[in-house]
């Protein structure tokens, strides 16, 4: 509660171990044998986990730096960390963050209009400076 009520500190180090965590479920073996092709970890509040993050070989920014210990993988994958205080708007925020973390990478090379994504985020951010105007991403979104 002290945690809660801001009278004392969070945890230290203040983000969740991802290393440990999917070393000790053996997620790695699963990823490369495609048993598995992504993990969702629901914490409770505050547990230290970021919306969205990259591991494994090639992994990129997807809304936290990529876990780089994890590149022995030979597949990339997206480990989301949701918290059991929010609901399912804010699980869908965190889809959008890793949406637009995605696309940027793909479209990383594309330049001018060819670059669709360049284009949608333009009309997106237009679409907000508009007065009684949403976010296209999720319902909840007010950035």
């Amino acid at each position: 509660m002290a945690v809660i009520n801001k009278t004392q500190p969070a945890h230290q180090p203040e983000y969740a171990n991802y290393q440990a965590i999917l070393t000790g479920l053996n997620v790695l073996a699963r990823i490369n044998a495609r048993e598995i092709d992504e993990i969702w970890l629901f914490g409770f509040p505050q547990a230290g986990f970021y919306e969205s993050s990259m591991c494994g070989a090639g992994a990129f920014w997807c809304n936290s730096q990529p876990q780089t210990w994890s590149a022995g993988c030979s597949r990339r994958f997206v480990v989301m960390g949701f918290s059991s205080e929010r609901g399912v708007g804010e699980m869908l925020h965190s889809f959008g963050h890793r949406v637009e973390s995605i696309l940027t990478q793909t479209f990383s090379k594309t330049q001018g209009s060819a670059n669709l994504y360049a284009q949608f985020a333009l009309y997106a951010r237009w679409r907000l400076e508009r007065p009684g105007r949403g976010c296209p991403f999720s319902p909840q979104c007010r950035h």
